[in-house]
């Protein structure tokens, strides 16, 4: 019973292959340096194309350093730590811009600042706090902008 499930789940595979390929086109034919993603139709980045290029090369020469470090020379124990490869494959996650997440780490900073202290001027002076929540505190509106820049939509 097993089996026939397998082959059924590798004939789908097998017919949504060919229906990426009718669509895109044959991949071998293409004389462009580019990489493109079968699934999400997207071209990848050069970073992800220079690790599928040079990907042989690099493991050739990790095993003959282990070789040669750990068997031939004897200057590492055979059971010390490999370091790890970190080159950018298919699905790595999109870089973070530090200076993106700083912005809005100050920015939230700058609104609990803003906000302690208006609640505390409206407790002392006896406001009331669902009008005081109501208005817009801040220079661009969160909902529709990210640091001053207009959002776009789906």
């Amino acid at each position: 019973m097993k089996g026939l499930r397998d082959a059924g789940a590798f004939a789908n595979d097998v017919r949504s292959l060919v229906s990426t390929l009718e669509e895109m086109g044959n991949p071998f034919e293409d004389d462009s340096n580019d990489l493109i993603s079968l699934e999400s139709k997207e071209t990848l980045p050069s970073s992800v194309r220079e690790t599928v290029m040079h990907i042989k090369k690099i493991g050739k020469t990790q095993y003959q350093t282990f070789i040669e470090e750990r068997l031939e020379k004897q200057e590492k124990a055979i059971d010390d730590v490999i370091s790890q490869n970190k080159l950018p494959l298919f699905n790595s996650p999109k870089q973070v811009d530090n200076s993106k997440v700083k912005g809005m780490v100050a920015e939230l900073k700058n609104d609990c600042h803003l906000f302690s202290r208006l609640y505390i001027a409206s407790q002392r002076r006896e406001r009331d706090l669902d009008n005081f929540f109501c208005h817009e505190n801040q220079a661009f509106p969160p909902a529709i902008t990210n640091n001053g820049k207009m959002r776009k939509g789906a």
